[in-house]
């Protein structure tokens, strides 16, 4: 199947390119970042064209420790969809970019509000909040 939206790794699966979902499987497999395919929620390509996803994950990295540590801040900016609003932030160049031996911190401004994402070196996304 392909899909510049929505293709399927395990569920749904978040696309802004046309790649197949066997072929973004191709592309973690040879490029040997670590992912469990029945976890992967998103993959996109941020503006400076880096494979970027977001798995469920847990306390620690991914959805489930956006969703529980900042929960309040993403309700309180009116953020239903984690994965939708990461989703279009990434088509937008950051204004601010840190990368450090963990991975990369890069500022976006959208609609007049700065939020972080944080992500490793291979693109697993590990948090996003407002700032």
């Amino acid at each position: 199947m392909t899909s510049t939206f929505i293709a399927s790794i395990s569920s749904s699966v978040i696309l802004n390119f046309s790649f197949s979902a066997s072929k973004i499987v191709f592309i973690f497999s040879v490029s040997g970042v670590k992912y469990n395919p029945d976890d992967v929620i998103m993959v996109t390509k941020n503006t400076e064209k880096g494979l970027l996803w977001l798995e469920y994950g847990n306390n620690k990295t991914g959805l489930n420790h956006i969703e529980v540590r900042h929960a309040n801040d993403s309700s309180k900016r009116g953020i239903k969809n984690i994965p939708e609003f990461v989703y279009d932030m990434l088509k937008n160049k950051p204004i601010n970019i840190v990368e450090s031996s963990r991975g990369v911190n890069a500022t976006y401004l959208v609609n007049g509000k700065k939020y972080l994402i944080a992500y490793g070196k291979n693109g697993f996304i590990v948090s996003v909040y407002p700032i």
